[in-house]
């Protein structure tokens, strides 16, 4: 007699994490992106022309966004393929930091 064998439970499926870790990295990410608004602009408005924008600080801020963003993604296996992984943590992290900064220049301007 052959002994019933089921089979393997499936593993569980990660990516539902991403609807909690997406909102939470995108609230996180404003920070950067203010930062990257104060040292594109300064407190005054973007039309004073008092001082030049620092622009090694506003790419900076805005890396530091990308990264903000694109890790959690990256880091959380919901795909098996990593270069998926990370071309899409890359992606949504350049459409957060250049969204955002352009947003925000927009509403400050």
């Amino acid at each position: 007699m052959i002994p019933d064998i089921a089979p393997p439970a499936p593993p569980p499926a990660l990516w539902p994490h991403l609807l909690w870790i997406v909102p939470i990295t995108l609230f996180l990410s404003r920070y950067p992106v203010m930062f990257a608004l104060f040292a594109y602009c300064g407190f005054g408005t973007c039309t004073d022309g008092d001082e030049s924008p620092d622009i090694p600080a506003v790419l900076q801020f805005l890396a530091a966004t990308i990264v903000l963003v694109g890790l959690p993604v990256y880091l959380l296996p919901w795909a098996d393929n990593r270069k998926l992984r990370v071309g899409v943590a890359v992606a949504a992290g350049i459409v957060v930091a250049v969204g955002g900064f352009l947003l925000a220049l927009a509403i400050h301007w």
